[in-house]
């Protein structure tokens, strides 16, 4: 019972940086906050990292500030942007 309500608290202190990157994101690409929340969570997926890591890489990418985000999170970053942001089929 006290992981479940550590992990929740996790879960609500990332929740700030989660929904900033989804903004960022949103402006960035022009897409919705569906969009940017799947980009988000395959990002998190495809690196291993969690979500809130992820968050905090877009964040300091956007920010220019901090150490750059580790490789295998960029590299998921963009893996996901191009699967989501895709121009449609014809």
């Amino acid at each position: 019972m006290r992981e479940e309500a550590e992990r929740l608290r996790a879960a609500i202190a990332a929740r700030p940086a989660v929904d900033r990157a989804r903004g960022l994101l949103m402006a960035a690409h022009g897409c919705g906050s569906d969009t940017a929340w799947r980009i988000l969570r395959e990002a998190s997926r495809l690196s291993g990292a969690p979500l809130r890591t992820v968050a905090a890489a877009v964040t300091a990418d956007a920010d220019r500030a901090g150490p750059r985000p580790p490789e295998e999170v960029r590299k998921a970053l963009v893996t996901a942007l191009a699967h989501h942001l895709r121009p449609p089929r014809a």
